[in-house]
């Protein structure tokens, strides 16, 4: 049981993890829409944008 949980935990990481990484580069490119902004990027973020 405890192994099945653990599979469980590991694949639902790895798909959250995907999706941010997906988002953030999907994002990267893009400009802030809200109101309340994120005013510095972080350097990670800033690799993914494309030149």
């Amino acid at each position: 049981m405890r192994e099945k949980l653990e599979k469980l935990v590991t694949k639902l990481g790895k798909a959250v993890a995907d999706i941010a990484e997906t988002t953030a580069s999907a994002t990267a490119n893009q400009a802030c829409m809200w109101l309340t902004y994120q005013p510095e990027e972080p350097d990670e973020i800033k690799a993914l944008k494309k030149d």
